[in-house]
């Protein structure tokens, strides 16, 4: 449909690139091509017509799935008229892979239009039995050249999207925010754990619970600002505390420090409700009304609203010592889109990386440079990355598989640490039912939002035995080089190593494990599975294994010696288990 729809829009490259060809608009021409590292890059110069287009398609083959960041329920070969994505600076992000049952990468592509709005539409063409994806954008201006990679077949997903997003990075040419190390510690979240019904005695009771678990940070989230009840968002724009539930903010903040925690606080800089006191001086800038929040939107293209936004972010943090904002709502800056601005800026995606690029710039001024900055997916796209330092996975409350999943994607198209979303349970679940959601929540930074106070003894014995595990893996999982497996399946067997030989792999389906013995030096494997027994298919040379297994609330199961040899190995280790693996090469 694609191919058929805009073929007299189109003319073809000359020439093949990693398998695929290239059409482009007919006013449009190729000015360069050239290689980097394992990428094929073109530089296309659009024309004077009213849309660019660039279309890529490569025959399918035995192709299983596409990856794309948005995509995170699904990864089906969807039909060519089917397929959508909205790229821009706080929707999506411009790359993509298509892959074979394997995992690897058949079509592996991305742009280095990441700010400005454009679109995407992506799929199977049933008459070429191809798979095409079509980039366009309305306005585009003429002679403003795209770059375009397209990445060399045949390496795993995980590598192939890195290569990509590396090359968007260095595109951007913008390096990331500075790394705290509380951005690395174990959270306290209080979302999911109260929703809005928070207040400082609560939060405190459950911190001191949270410290003793192994959290190190605390994140205050939606409630703590005034009139926040019942979800909805009328009198966000003033950010000051409710003062029922908070008497003293700032005390409350300076006790929770004293526990060793640092404290981050959610704000949504966009919404303007109007029973707010800000609303009668900023509601010109903010027409768009959203019904589903009781607030309206602040349109970041005016100059006010990029100093009304940072300035609300600055007072914030400074007025109550914080050690970071997460920043939430940002992408509902795109109601503007397409819209006639009467700011200063026209575009919203330009205008919202001025303001993200004016508050850094105001928090190292202010000599903040270390605060946290957390976004939420979707908006990963590696031009908004560099102004955060925290990427939060989807929020997805119980759902271990989906919250796997974002964990993952996450992790592939940002340069960020990940926070997982915040882990809930059913407190009658027993054990299991918390151990399953921190380890789903492993390869990233846990958050855990429970009423901790109120949580079942073997419940608070499991948190804290998975994140001692975790605090020792804890560079591996975040800085390793991660493979996530098969994307189609939700990623069964996901493995971070670092340079070192210390490996974790977690498990979280009933299949067969590949264990190269000579990568390895130390290993943790996680059984996130309800079978007691996992699967190891071993390669490399023999060796040498003691094997230190410990149910989910860490009881020592069993310590043994074992000899490993090409072929299959059956390891014991309980539902929800960790056995820790070291291992030596026999001809050490």
């Amino acid at each position: 449909m694609i191919l058929e729809e805009f073929a007299s829009d189109l003319v073809r490259l000359n020439g093949t690139w990693a398998g695929a060809l290239v059409d482009i608009s007919k006013d449009a021409h190729l000015a360069e091509e050239g290689r980097s590292n394992d990428l094929n890059v073109l530089k296309i110069i659009p024309g004077e017509s009213d849309v660019f287009r660039v279309a890529i398609r490569i025959p399918l083959e035995c192709a299983e799935g596409y990856w794309y960041p948005a995509g995170l329920h699904e990864r089906p070969l969807m039909p060519d008229w089917k397929g959508t994505d909205t790229i821009g600076i706080v929707s999506s992000s411009p790359l993509g892979c298509l892959y074979d049952g394997d995992g690897r990468a058949m079509l592996g592509y991305a742009t280095d239009w990441l700010v400005k709005d454009c679109q995407l539409q992506f799929g199977v063409s049933e008459e070429e039995m191809a798979f095409v994806i079509l980039i366009q954008r309305k306005r585009a201006v003429a002679g403003e050249p795209l770059q375009l990679a397209l990445a060399d077949r045949g390496d795993t997903l995980s590598r192939t999207i890195a290569g990509l997003r590396q090359w968007q990075t260095k595109r951007v040419g913008k390096v990331g925010r500075n790394l705290p190390e509380a951005a690395k510690a174990p959270v306290y979240s209080t979302w999911y754990a109260y929703s809005q019904a928070i207040d400082a005695s609560l939060i405190e009771a459950d911190a001191l619970v949270a410290r003793d678990i192994g959290c190190r940070a605390v994140f205050i989230d939606d409630g703590w600002q005034k009139m926040a009840n019942g979800r909805w968002y009328a009198g966000c724009g003033d950010w000051l505390p409710d003062a029922g539930k908070f008497p003293d903010f700032r005390a409350h903040v300076a006790r929770l420090k004293a526990l060793g925690m640092s404290v981050v606080v959610w704000v949504a800089p966009l919404l303007l409700g109007n029973k707010s006191d800000a609303f009668s001086h900023m509601a010109v800038y903010a027409p768009h009304h959203a019904p589903r929040l009781r607030a309206n939107i602040l349109d970041v293209r005016f100059r006010e609203v990029r100093d009304f936004f940072v300035s609300s972010c600055l007072r914030v943090i400074e007025d109550y010592d914080l050690d970071g904002l997460k920043i939430d709502f940002l992408n509902d800056a795109t109601v503007y889109v397409g819209t006639r601005g009467r700011g200063d800026i026209n575009d919203v995606g330009e205008a919202m990386q001025q303001t993200l690029e004016q508050l850094c710039c105001s928090l190292e001024e202010r000599g903040r440079a270390d605060a946290i900055i957390e976004f939420r997916q979707p908006y990963v796209n590696t031009a908004v990355a560099a102004y955060a330092n925290v990427v939060r996975a989807f929020d997805c409350p119980t759902d271990v598989v989906v919250g796997r999943r974002a964990i993952i994607d996450t992790r592939m198209t940002s340069s960020a640490v990940v926070h997982s979303d915040p882990l809930v349970w059913d407190r009658s679940g027993g054990a299991q039912a918390a151990a399953r959601q921190i380890l789903a929540g492993y390869f990233s930074v846990p958050q855990i939002s429970m009423r901790l106070t109120e949580l079942p003894s073997d419940q608070r014995v499991v948190i804290n035995h998975v994140l001692a595990h975790w605090e020792r893996t804890r560079d591996i999982v975040i800085h390793g080089e991660l493979d996530g497996g098969l994307p189609s399946a939700g990623y069964p067997v996901v493995q971070c190593v670092d340079g070192a030989g210390n490996g974790v792999i977690g498990v979280y389906s009933d299949t067969i494990v590949d264990l190269d013995c000579s990568v390895f030096r130390q290993l943790t494997l996680l059984n996130a599975t309800t079978k007691s027994k996992l699967v190891l298919r071993l390669s490399g040379a023999p060796a040498e294994v003691i094997v230190d297994v410990s149910d989910m609330v860490g009881a020592r199961v069993r310590i043994a010696s074992h000899r490993l040899d090409q072929g299959f190995w059956l390891v014991d280790v309980p539902p929800c288990g960790i056995a820790v693996l070291d291992i030596r090469r026999v001809d050490e």
